[in-house]
């Protein structure tokens, strides 16, 4: 037997004996889930939909009070038609009722705290139970699975591993099995210079057949690193890119580097994953079994397709702490849209990122954080630009950090250039502060903004 086959052996014998969970089974009920003719799919998220409204009526404080108080009840599939009326679920509200809003009483079920990342503000605390943890574990295998990745094909995770430095002794020693077991190669990106992307270019190039997992903006950093040494891969079958925004210009870069399709993707700590792309298809595919998400305008009205909107997310499996209707922060556009068993997304046409990724005018409408792509292609594929990030400090004032390449100077042109699409958006009369600095604060992962906003 090859060493592949006896290491997916022993991988199934270490999920079930060490992990308790079986992901393999998990992926398997997804598939059979995706597979059902419509109608069947739909009868089935309105019987999870309705279980998690009573069950958080039954057994969360929060919602209990909450539903009594807007005089909601979701006894029957009718009901459903008020689930709009359910207020939405905010990161302070939770920070304020927190004691509430988990299970009153775990009974037997296990449960464990996490928390966001706190990369783009403050961390949010939450509570999954262990059933949901394990089926976050069945969600990637699944991803894996659709898009092609067999066990025989490395996966190399570009990712900020800075928490590892924390672990005792016995779990590093776990980590590492775990690893080895799965084929994986995790490489840390909390920093990233040409020294160090050129021995991760040589783990790539030493593997017979790779499949690449990363946060967008440090795999496109190291695609540009690709790029520019004119290096030739063909060894790897895709990329998936999540954890920020990938713009357009980004794409391009890394499917040139990469010689393969990048599969974009959508996730969260406190659901695991929520869409993705599959194979040749353009729209990410929402995993509509676990969830149900909306996207709303600005006056709290369902978005049609083809229009942005602010994503709010219902989870259909994690019942120690419900997440009902939940303002992630994040924006979208909706593409294909299910009547059944409410209004929801069935797929996006792309995430547009955090809504603090959006510049802000006076009069309150929102400038997508996508109208700079075209102005970013040009400055990045010019290779005098290293890195950068725009703050907008108040409706007319804007401040632009830039990270240059080698010792090129910043010219009148190119001052133009950068300056020009912020008085298209903003008026004339905006101020831009344009700044030269060493580099981009990351706040140990390469989980942040090119563009942000200091408004409210």
């Amino acid at each position: 037997m090859e060493t592949l086959q006896i290491r997916s052996s022993i991988l199934n014998l270490y999920n079930r004996l060490v992990q308790g969970v079986n992901p393999q089974m998990i992926a398997d009920e997804i598939r059979v889930f995706n597979n059902l003719p419509e109608s069947e799919k739909n009868l089935i998220r309105e019987r999870k939909l309705l279980n998690t409204l009573k069950r958080a009526y039954q057994e969360v404080p929060y919602y209990r009070n909450l539903f009594d108080e807007k005089n909601l009840s979701f006894r029957t599939e009718g009901d459903l038609i008020n689930f709009q009326k359910i207020p939405l679920l905010t990161k302070s509200i939770i920070r304020e009722n927190f004691n509430i809003l988990k299970k009153s009483s775990p009974g037997r079920m296990r449960w464990r705290k996490d928390s966001t990342s706190g990369s783009t503000g403050k961390p949010l605390v939450f509570l999954t139970d262990n059933a949901f943890y394990k089926r976050k574990l069945g969600l990637k295998q699944y991803e894996f699975e659709t898009n092609g990745r067999l066990h025989k094909d490395t996966l190399i995770v570009f990712w900020g591993f800075h928490r590892q430095d924390e672990w005792e002794f016995p779990g590093i020693v776990m980590h590492r099995i775990s690893n080895w077991l799965r084929n994986r190669i995790e490489l840390d990106v909390d920093i990233l210079n040409d020294r160090i992307i050129a021995k991760y270019v040589k783990i790539i190039q030493n593997q017979k057949s790779v499949v690449i997992q990363a946060y967008s903006q440090a795999i496109y950093k190291i695609a540009r690193f690709i790029n520019q040494s004119k290096i030739k891969l063909e060894n790897v079958k895709f990329v998936i890119t999540s954890a920020s925004t990938l713009f357009d210009f980004m794409r391009e870069e890394i499917e040139a580097a990469f010689n393969c399709r990048v599969n974009n993707r959508y996730g969260s700590r406190e659901f695991g994953l929520l869409a993705f792309q599959k194979l040749d298809e353009p729209d990410l595919s929402v995993i509509t079994s676990e969830c149900i998400i909306e996207a709303l305008n600005s006056d709290g009205n369902h978005c049609e397709p083809g229009q942005e909107g602010e994503v709010v997310i219902t989870s259909l499996n994690n019942f120690a702490f419900p997440f009902i209707r939940y303002k992630i922060g994040d924006m979208a556009i909706p593409g294909e849209i299910s009547s059944h068993p409410v209004l929801s997304c069935l797929s996006f046409k792309r995430i547009s990122g955090r809504i603090g990724d959006s510049l802000v005018r006076e009069d309150g409408s929102l400038i997508s954080s996508h109208f700079l792509p075209r102005v970013l292609r040009k400055l990045f594929n010019e290779d005098w630009l290293e890195d950068l990030q725009i703050t907008q400090n108040d409706y007319k004032k804007i401040t632009v950090d830039l990270v240059l390449t080698g010792k090129i100077l910043l010219d009148n042109v190119k001052i133009v250039q950068i300056k020009a699409p912020f008085y298209d958006m903003l008026g004339d009369d905006c101020d831009i502060q344009i700044n030269i600095v060493d580099h981009i604060e990351k706040k140990g992962s390469w989980k942040y903004k090119f563009i942000r906003t200091e408004i409210s």
